[in-house]
């Protein structure tokens, strides 16, 4: 039986430089890959936690927090939205290391640039995590199922790390009906949540704001955050 995978998210030079490269090091023999977000111009669909890193990171280019990454040995997934994204940037992030590249507002705002967008990806030499959300037509999740060759990554709530009400299994075992490939779940999940999840179908977990607000406070809890989610996954 292959062990569930656990994703873990960072944002680039949050909480600055040196500490974001030490961190990601010191946790990549414990996640399976990590998602790096790239600050944005507007942070839409991130909540208060991601938000907040994004100001810290205020001080860089989006090229340089791209580059950032380079010399890291982990499977990395580069958060962008599609409002500010360009060619350069994805050519940038593919000779910086990135394997594939993840776009939350891309089925939501611009569902008719998905299969144009999917290839100038495939193009660059990245992959594509394509996002869902429980509100996204089966249509849509079907058209982003046969391109996710990443993986297809399923938003549980409407923003990251706010806990809103939602029945984790029932929107996860929809979404696993009509996908094949890997599906990682985030948003807000808590320890329970995790397990029901990957018990309903789900391949991987995604974790974002929670290891974020610990590494702002104090890097040696948020080591042992991840070392406990590891256990989490890996008990299911």
């Amino acid at each position: 039986m292959m062990l569930s995978e656990l994703i873990v998210y960072l944002t680039a030079g949050h909480p600055n430089k040196e500490e974001f490269l030490k961190f990601a090091r010191e946790i990549s023999r414990t996640v399976d890959a990590m998602e790096i977000g790239i600050r944005p111009r507007i942070a839409k669909y991130d909540g208060p936690v991601i938000r907040r890193s994004y100001l810290v990171a205020g001080g860089y280019t989006r090229k340089e927090l791209i580059a950032m990454a380079s010399g890291l040995s982990s499977y990395m997934v580069a958060l962008t939205y599609l409002d500010d994204l360009i060619d350069d940037e994805l050519r940038l992030m593919k000779s910086s290391g990135y394997s594939a590249v993840l776009i939350p507002d891309l089925l939501i705002d611009y569902p008719e640039r998905l299969a144009e967008t999917a290839q100038l990806v495939s193009s660059s030499g990245l992959k594509n995590a394509l996002f869902v959300t429980p509100f996204t037509p089966d249509s849509y999740i079907d058209a982003a199922s046969r391109l996710a060759d990443a993986f297809l990554y399923l938003g549980i709530r409407p923003s990251t790390g706010i806990p809103t009400p939602v029945d984790v299994g029932k929107v996860v075992k929809r979404i696993r009906e009509r996908h094949r490939g890997k599906l990682v779940v985030g948003f807000g999940l808590n320890e329970s949540e995790i397990k029901v999840a990957l018990s309903s179908g789900a391949d991987g977990i995604a974790v974002g704001s929670s290891i974020v607000s610990a590494l702002e406070k104090d890097r040696e809890k948020a080591l042992e955050l991840v070392k406990r989610l590891r256990e989490v996954v890996d008990s299911v």
